[in-house]
């Protein structure tokens, strides 16, 4: 199961990857705004999902950051990570961004998170991440094939 949002453009890609490789594909995106009412979905789509991918902007909402330690800072060693950064925000980066690239940068001793950033357009942007989706989906579902 590999469940992340995504560029719509890029979904059918992973999507074939995943089915091909006998799993499926399922991107889960949920609102900032009320993301408290969302708190036990969220966790349940964490536990259950392969990888997970985050985008951030200058500002950092407090369920993303529950996410991401949630996903990735509560146990590195299990589920990778992706988070693509764009730097080319208005307004610069806040305290909270650079402090969760911190933690996360601290925590990756086993190498699972991949911070992208980038100060590209955002068509630039979708395809660093969709490179480096492709290649965390094709090395889990290798070694889940191995592990059978």
């Amino acid at each position: 199961h590999c469940g992340f949002w995504c560029s719509q453009e890029y979904s059918p890609k992973l999507q074939t990857i995943c089915e091909s490789l006998g799993h499926f594909f399922l991107m889960v995106h949920f609102p900032v705004e009320n993301s408290h009412q969302y708190l036990m979905e969220r966790r349940w789509e964490i536990e259950k999902s392969s990888l997970c991918l985050a985008f951030l902007g200058a500002a950092l909402p407090r369920s993303m950051e529950e996410d991401c330690e949630e996903c990735f800072l509560k146990n590195s060693e299990t589920k990778p990570l992706v988070i693509y950064r764009s730097l080319s925000e208005i307004g610069g980066t806040s305290e909270e961004v650079l402090r969760l690239i911190g933690k996360i940068s601290d925590a990756n001793h086993s190498q699972r998170a991949k911070i992208i950033e980038d100060d590209g357009n955002a068509e630039e942007g979708a395809k660093k991440v969709f490179a480096q989706i492709e290649k965390i989906i094709k090395q889990v579902m290798y070694r889940f094939k191995l592990n059978e």
